[in-house]
């Protein structure tokens, strides 16, 4: 890629980023800090988490195969089949998610506007579907390396849904969930054409039978401790209307700024780190290491300084003369301060994380996350019934601290057995020293 077309790539990806987060403040600035607000953000995180859960599991193993078939027409025979199963899967995920609904939410109190979230939860489902056609068709974009042609795609389908806001003005939860569903299922359908011609789903396709079987596993683990956003939402059933509204909000400016670190100080780090990693050079991936983690380590710190000083004004300039009110905009410059620590972990987490993809310890992250995830939930449960809202927002922070701590704590180990791989495989003897290093 030219430094041009990476300039390009910045810019667009840094402006579907923005617009990510842009929908949220649309629907508070119409909906406010409500019931109504919190049904929205309760149903439509769903595709979030389809999205996420995919690119951890599925996704991760279904690129490298793309890349490797030497024609066109084998990846996209590849890709639908792998679209067509996937389908059938999420499918049936709605509806358990519809019965569930049906069954359970009108038992819940409505306070945390639980029961308007059935209302809107077809369009949510409808997004889900779309987000799966999104993930496939970004997996096959990334193959045939034109990442800035599926950057392109979303941009142009998220300005067109941003034009539709405010040409039709919402004024409803329905209208505005219908707008975030429009918005999904315009990214699909721009992203779609590129898996050509709709193709019979191969289930006998060799790379199809090794990526389902090789993501099952870590799949079934990232459906459980991937879904914190959601049982975030759940936890806050008994909290007056608009908290869930705030905490929402609060998480998506952070969100924000950890994927833009991701894309500037991760993903260039990807393949020397790589490189060194399967060399079994320790000692310079462990270099790479330290400095993006103090470079993850200066910006965050700066950033979360900035929201504790300034997040307030910043807030109300954001929502100054709309429906979200002045205690909603106290609320949730309170919340960015105390999600500094959730920032913190995620930027660390990123780093730390190619760590273990790198040296194909994987399962050693999922069980950490799992327990991580495990006794954060303990954690926000506790929080949250002795001192509400802002318990439920400090434990968070803290779940992810220590979840990112557990990683911290392993790589050194993990990194003195890819030493020791690096020494058999050159056929010379483990330096001692090098042995004992205490890590990062």
């Amino acid at each position: 890629m030219t430094p041009r077309a990476r300039t390009a790539l910045a810019a667009v990806s840094a402006a579907n980023l923005l617009q990510n987060l842009l929908f949220p403040i649309l629907a508070l600035r119409t909906l406010g800090a409500s019931n109504a607000a919190d049904a929205l953000f309760m149903v439509f995180i769903l595709p979030g988490v389809v999205m996420v859960l995919l690119g951890n599991s599925v996704l991760n193993w279904s690129t490298p195969r793309l890349v490797r078939r030497a024609d066109n027409t084998s990846r996209r025979v590849l890709c639908w089949s792998l679209l067509w199963t996937l389908q059938a899967g999420v499918l049936l995920l709605c509806f358990a998610l519809w019965l569930g609904a049906r069954l359970v939410l009108p038992y819940v109190q409505p306070a945390g506007g639980y029961a308007l979230a059935i209302g809107v939860l077809p369009l949510g489902l409808l997004a889900m579907l779309a987000a799966v056609v999104t993930a496939i068709g970004q997996s096959l974009f990334t193959a045939e390396s034109d990442v800035l042609g599926g950057e392109l795609r979303t941009f142009i389908a998220n300005l067109i849904a941003m034009a539709a806001w405010f040409v039709f003005d919402p004024a409803t939860l329905v209208a505005c969930a219908a707008l975030f569903a429009l918005r999904a299922v315009l990214v699909a359908a721009l992203l779609l054409p590129r898996l050509g011609v709709p193709r019979k789903a191969q289930l006998h396709d060799a790379d199809l039978r090794d990526v389902l079987r090789e993501s099952r596993v870590l799949l079934l683990a990232a459906t459980y401790y991937k879904s914190e956003p959601f049982v975030d939402r759940l936890l806050f059933a008994s909290v007056p209307g608009g908290a869930v509204s705030a905490f929402h909000l609060a998480q998506q400016v952070l969100s924000v700024v950890t994927l833009m670190m991701n894309r500037v100080i991760t993903a260039p780090l990807v393949a020397p780190f790589a490189e060194r990693m399967h060399a079994g050079d320790a000692s310079g991936a462990r270099i790479l290491l330290r400095a993006a983690l103090w470079r993850m380590a200066v910006v965050g710190i700066g950033v979360w300084i900035l929201f504790v000083v300034a997040g307030e004004p910043l807030v109300r300039l954001l929502f100054s003369g709309t429906a979200y009110s002045v205690e909603h905009i106290a609320l949730t410059a309170q919340m960015l301060a105390l999600l500094g620590g959730f920032m913190l972990a995620v930027l660390f987490g990123q780093v730390l994380a190619q760590v273990f993809y790198c040296s194909g310890e994987t399962r050693q992250m999922v069980v950490l996350s799992i327990g991580g995830y495990t006794v954060g939930l303990l954690l926000k449960v506790l929080a949250l019934w002795q001192f509400g809202v802002m318990g439920l927002v400090a434990a968070s922070s803290l779940s992810w601290l220590l979840n990112v701590s557990a990683f911290r704590l392993v790589v050194p180990g993990i990194l003195r057995r890819v030493a020791a791989r690096g020494a058999r495989a050159a056929g010379a003897a483990v330096d001692p020293a090098a042995a004992r290093s205490p890590g990062v």
